[in-house]
C-alpha cells in the first residue's frame, strides 16, 4: 500500500470513532507537552486535528444523539 503525502482520504466515521481518535491525540499531545523539547509544530497540527474533528461532529445535528427531539 502506497500513498502520496498531498492526497485526501474521504471517508465516514462514526462518534465513537471520532471520539476514540480524539482521547488518543489528545493523550499523545499531554506526551510531547511534557518532554524536555516540546515539538511545538506537532503539538499545534494534533490540536487543530482534535478542533477540526469536534467541529465536524458538531456539524451534523440530524445525527447527534444529544438532542432530543
Amino acid at each position: 500500500m502506497s500513498f502520496t503525502i498531498n492526497e485526501k482520504i474521504h471517508t465516514t466515521l462514526d462518534y465513537k470513532e471520532i471520539s476514540t481518535i480524539a482521547v488518543g491525540v489528545g493523550e499523545l499531545i499531554k506526551v510531547h507537552e511534557a518532554a524536555p523539547k516540546p515539538d511545538k509544530e506537532f503539538i499545534e497540527r494534533a490540536k487543530k486535528l482534535v478542533n477540526r474533528l469536534g467541529i465536524e461532529m458538531y456539524s451534523y445535528p440530524e445525527t447527534d444523539f444529544t438532542k432530543k427531539e
